[in-house]
């Protein structure tokens, strides 16, 4: 679990509403949003749009994965991958491929994970429960 505050995708001005909420880590995040009608009222109360807060949503779901850190969950969200959900559906082989593929093709994903961290990411995907209902990126809603 990781404070609210150490995850850099989430402004101050951001992590000031959502402690006064009560939010302080990805974990109360998680189980505030996990569905459409909770981050509405989240996003409420905070003023934070209810887009950006099914991203950061999203990324602490994968944050639960034993081996990804914040970094590892935005390679993953490189490539498709934005939930539990959908990590514990990907083939090894596939995600390993596209994973080169993006890095190969000049973004820089940061480092290149081995095929055996992905196999360890989604055998560990398969053995949490999942929490989130319906969510989908914002990218995806543009």
């Amino acid at each position: 679990m990781a404070r609210i505050s150490e995850v850099s995708r989430i402004p101050d001005r951001y992590v000031s509403a959502l402690k006064r909420c009560g939010v302080r880590s990805t974990d109360s995040l998680l189980r505030v949003g996990a569905s459409p009608t909770a981050r509405e009222a989240l996003s409420g109360e905070t003023g934070i749009p209810v887009e950006l807060l099914s991203d950061w949503v999203m990324m602490a779901d994968l944050m639960r994965v034993n081996g990804l850190g914040e970094s590892y969950c935005g390679m993953l969200n490189a490539v498709g991958i934005h939930s539990v959900a959908e990590l514990r559906e990907a083939g090894v082989e596939k995600l390993y491929r596209e994973i080169d593929s993006a890095e190969s093709s000049g973004k820089n994903l940061g480092r290149m994970p081995s095929r055996r961290r992905v196999r360890s990411w989604i055998a560990a995907a398969r053995r949490i429960p999942l929490v989130l209902d319906a969510l989908e990126p914002a990218a995806d809603r543009l």
